[in-house]
């Protein structure tokens, strides 16, 4: 990427040196206990994102790992819509020798680094080093960013992508050449395969190509480029779906299109509410940075940056209020934009008033930002628990001793999804129908029941199916985040023995 060298005033060199020392060891950090339970404090947090949402994701890549089939026939496929992460996952356990929570989560981890190094290396062009200084600084101490890179959720990866997809846009000083403007489209359309929601960030990167020109001086050649590939890449995957997959599609639309639209006045106030309590202090600065870039910024070089991150920041947030289901995690999107719309107003304020009591708050500014993130992320790994990591190993065990993953599987709604990736086991049962159901418990040997207290999340016809062919033994307790207020209840397994007709 074109860079613009500038004279170093005296000492900068050491300053941003120990700066970049900051940010690198804060990147580091995340890969440390990566196999640990959720912070206990500090973050928004659901249940749901750590308990279940992880393993619903990757029950593919563990029925492909373990049994050599993306899924049984008739289950709930999410590959359909979000095949890059999970395909990811296949490649990475078979090349490590087998199902592994800390694996996926360290891809995504990595691929957030990735994102943070290249928006940094971006910005330099069209903002100047410290502006590229900050907005690294920024993501590498965000406590929210940081919290769910290290799980293997959608979120975090799927807005890593479309963060390098921004950097490859607007990351030219002399003109944006072809191959970049390619894989931008490339990359934005695995970020949409990542995570559907990513779709609606695409109008703002089509803008930030328009407000940087390509090495022509065009400014309609990068859009109509990027929505071409991204297009035909999206249309050649939906034939392949429509032709070999279409049951499976319909049955995660049935699951997941119903709900959108509903109760979007509470949605968008629970929106309201989330975005501060993710972005945290991170969010009180953009929201004293943004009207200031809006009016003093208009004609500098970052302002495309500016423009194109607030028009993301919308539109995302427009897709979770129409989607309805608000959790914190689905706030994580938001951080790439509104770091860097502070990083842009400040790190322009450090560059031009260094010597002056703005410029030194800003600088201090973004160090007690960081530094607040460093000592909670310092004490989260400290203190770190590993509960389901124990549980998984436990769990693990006793299926072995029952044949083993390649032959028996669980059963259970969303909690279930969490044991199986925590134990590398298949998992059946989370939003199957019911003569689906039916089919699939006739094929598959079932060893656990999972619950989470009394909750199995399962219908009626379901229950009903499990108990006509397996009779419980007596329930294991797991106490997982004993020490999380959000969480009061255990997970439970219990053994499924089966029943003379079942045998017949």
């Amino acid at each position: 990427m074109d860079q613009q060298r500038e004279k170093l005033w005296p000492g900068e060199a050491w300053l941003m040196l120990a700066v970049v020392f900051v940010a690198a060891s804060l990147g580091a950090a995340r890969f440390v206990h990566i196999d640990a339970d959720p912070p206990r404090r500090g973050v928004a947090w659901d249940g749901g994102a750590f308990m279940g949402d992880e393993g619903m994701w990757y029950k593919n890549a563990i029925w492909q790992v373990t049994r050599g089939r993306w899924c049984p026939e008739g289950a709930y496929n999410p590959i359909v819509v979000t095949p890059v992460m999970p395909v990811t996952a296949v490649a990475v356990w078979q090349a490590t020798g087998g199902v592994s929570r800390p694996g996926i989560r360290a891809v995504t981890a990595g691929m957030v680094l990735v994102a943070i190094l290249a928006l940094g290396l971006a910005v330099k062009a069209r903002g100047g080093r410290w502006t590229a200084v900050f907005v690294v600084l920024l993501l590498s101490s965000s406590c929210t960013l940081f919290a769910y890179s290290r799980l293997a959720l959608m979120d975090a990866p799927a807005s890593a992508l479309m963060a390098v997809a921004w950097a490859l846009t607007l990351g030219w000083r002399g003109g944006r050449p072809g191959y970049a403007t390619v894989a931008a489209a490339v990359l934005a359309t695995l970020a949409v395969l990542t995570k559907s929601t990513m779709l609606m960030a695409v109008p703002a990167l089509l803008v930030a190509s328009t407000l940087a020109p390509d090495t022509g001086g065009r400014r309609w050649r990068g859009p109509v480029v990027m929505t071409l590939i991204g297009g035909v890449l999206l249309a050649l995957y939906g034939v392949v779906i429509l032709t070999f997959h279409r049951q499976e599609l319909t049955t995660f639309l049935e699951f997941n299109v119903a709900r959108a639209g509903a109760g979007l006045g509470a949605a968008s106030y629970g929106t309201l509410k989330l975005l501060p309590a993710a972005g945290q202090w991170l969010f009180a600065l953009w929201a004293i940075c943004l009207p200031v870039a809006l009016w003093r910024m208009r004609r500098h070089a970052a302002f495309p940056w500016v423009i194109s991150g607030l028009l993301w920041m919308i539109l995302i947030g427009a897709a979770v209020i129409w989607k309805g289901n608000l959790v914190p995690r689905y706030m994580v999107p938001m951080i790439w934009p509104m770091a860097m719309i502070v990083a842009v107003v400040l790190g322009d304020l450090f560059s031009v008033k260094r010597r002056q009591a703005s410029g030194l708050l800003a600088l201090g500014l973004v160090l007690m930002f960081a530094v607040n993130g460093a000592v909670w992320m310092s004490r989260e790994i400290r203190s770190a628990d590993f509960t389901y990591r124990d549980m998984g190993r436990e769990v693990r065990k006793d299926v072995d001793a029952r044949g083993g993953p390649d032959e028996v599987a669980l059963v259970g709604g969303w909690p279930a999804g969490g044991v199986g990736l925590v134990s590398g086991v298949p998992v059946v049962g989370y939003r199957t129908s019911g003569v689906d159901f039916e089919s699939i418990l006739n094929r598959e040997r079932l060893a656990f029941y999972v619950t989470w207290g009394d909750d199995d999340f399962l219908g009626e016809h379901q229950r009903q199916a499990i108990a006509a062919r397996y009779r419980r033994g007596d329930p294991i307790k797991y106490p997982v985040l004993a020490t999380h207020d959000l969480v009061n209840k255990s997970i439970r397994l219990t053994p499924l023995l089966p029943r003379q007709a079942a045998r017949e």
